[in-house]
């Protein structure tokens, strides 16, 4: 779990999309100080905008202030794709989903490859069925 909040907190995005519904006279004001990306047209003269701040990243005080490092970022992303291989590439295991610090696959791991220590598995779910619809999105029944 530490590894995983760091490579996350170390590889966001310094531009945060933010996103506010305002009335049509409320959105020609903030057009005028912000970076609009999207406008969902909403019924009530309500609009959904998603927009950026604009920032200046050239200073270098606002730049480490923000405690990001994509080199460890992705480092960390790499050694656990790394790790992650000799399970993909098991040949009597059917692989269903991955994720940077999970694996789904059909039957459990032999027993060296469990525990606490730091690179092993841990069990966590053993689903009858279970659907995948896309990154980070999926469910089981037990």
């Amino acid at each position: 779990m530490l590894f995983n909040t760091l490579y996350g907190r170390l590889g966001k995005n310094p531009e945060v999309e933010n996103h506010i519904i305002l009335n049509h006279n409320e959105y020609l004001l903030l057009q005028q100080k912000k970076i609009i990306t999207n406008i969902v047209e909403l019924q009530n003269d309500k609009e959904l905008l998603s927009f950026f701040d604009e920032h200046d990243w050239s200073e270098e005080e606002g730049k480490t202030s923000l405690n990001i490092s994509v080199p460890v970022s992705a480092a960390v992303t790499s050694y656990a794709r790394i790790h992650k291989s000799q399970f993909k590439t098991m040949k009597d295991i059917n692989l269903y989903y991955t994720d940077t610090d999970s694996i789904d696959i059909n039957k459990p791991l032999p027993s060296k490859y469990i525990g606490t220590e730091l690179g092993k598995m841990k069990l966590e779910h053993i689903f009858k069925e279970a659907l995948f619809l896309a990154p980070k999105v999926y469910g089981g029944s037990y």
